[in-house]
């Protein structure tokens, strides 16, 4: 069985890609995200932690606190107006491929009765696929209210080179949704 932390990280290297990445975020209108100055972290959930590594969670929460304060929040310990958290969620899902040998054995579809009377023939490869959710949420720390959510939904591919560029990517993408637009580009 894979080791869930590097699944984790495959996970990133999936985001590289638009086309594989979903991001959906959901906002609390009554939220005025103006009058929020300050942000902290929350711990990171028992059930993240298994999957994500001590170096990787740094990563994550790197690239978090580089958008929030592109978005001119400042970052203290203690005390903050919002209070940010990360959770990951791997799920495994059975896919089906299916191959089709539409001529069969016969070259060209040529066999004894003429052309195109070949036979075909279809074979089926059942394996697992991972899906990988990363969420991030955005609460109004003194009501303990949560005020905006950012996810990224994603298939798990091979492979974990260029992490922390795929980790800046998809919180980019996420952060994309976010009520207040960055300050720098």
């Amino acid at each position: 069985m894979k080791n869930t932390s590097y699944l984790f990280f495959a996970l990133l290297m999936v985001f590289s890609s638009c086309s594989s990445i979903k991001v959906i975020s959901d906002t609390d209108e009554s939220a005025d995200f103006t009058t929020y100055k300050t942000f902290g972290f929350m711990p990171w959930s028992n059930s993240s932690k298994t999957l994500v590594n001590g170096v990787n969670r740094e990563l994550i929460r790197e690239a978090i606190k580089f958008e929030m304060e592109n978005r001119g929040y400042e970052f203290v310990e203690g005390e903050s107006d919002l209070s940010v958290n990360a959770m990951i969620i791997l799920e495994r899902e059975s896919a089906v491929a299916s191959y089709n040998d539409y001529y069969g054995n016969h070259p060209y579809g040529y066999t004894y009765y003429g052309v195109g009377f070949g036979y075909s023939a279809t074979s089926y490869e059942v394996y697992d696929v991972w899906k990988g959710t990363l969420i991030i949420d955005v609460f109004d720390a003194k009501q303990k209210k949560l005020i905006w959510q950012g996810s990224a939904i994603g298939k798990v591919n091979e492979g974990i080179e260029d992490r922390k560029d795929n980790i800046d990517y998809v919180m980019k993408f996420i952060y994309k949704k976010y009520p207040l637009k960055p300050r720098k580009k």
